[in-house]
């Protein structure tokens, strides 16, 4: 076994752009190339199933941002506990970013009608990788002096 993969941890972390009404611009289009926003979540989902498998030792974290906010979608503190079964990791964080995404998106809905019609529907990136940075920081706080630690934000 390759040494560096056994012995190190990774910490990957996806900022995921909410904002519906961008989506829904970018979905008409219907141009060659345009990645709608179901098929795009089912990449990123792989994507991160494939990081946790690589260890037991690697963690992601998935943020969600949209029109002024972000939000942390996984970990949860409405997440399921760890399995043994790994297989069940995966299926159970994909259930938590999926029912996440959901709740974020209901909500920021529920906040448009309350916002000015001639406000931008931008997104809060800024709130979004602050947060990242701010996971980056807790995990390397949190990692053992012994072991090697390697992040990533996407």
């Amino acid at each position: 076994p390759n040494k560096t993969m056994t012995s190190s941890n990774t910490l990957k972390v996806v900022v995921v752009d909410l904002n519906v009404k961008e989506w829904c611009v970018d979905g008409v289009d219907g141009g060659e190339g345009v990645v709608g926003f179901d098929e795009y979540m089912n990449s990123a989902l792989l994507y991160l199933n494939a990081q946790l498998s690589l260890s037991s030792n690697n963690s992601v974290v998935v943020i969600g941002c949209g029109p002024h906010k972000s939000a942390k979608l996984y970990p949860s503190k409405n997440a399921p506990m760890a399995h043994d079964d790994r297989h069940s990791v995966y299926a159970d964080m994909n259930t938590v970013v999926m029912e996440n995404i959901t709740a974020f998106v209901k909500e920021m809905e529920e906040e448009d009608g309350e916002r000015d019609v001639n406000t931008p529907p931008t997104s809060d990136f800024a709130g979004a990788l602050s947060k990242a940075l701010c996971c980056v920081n807790k995990y390397r706080q949190s990692a053992t002096s012994s072991q090697s630690t390697t992040t990533t934000t996407m």
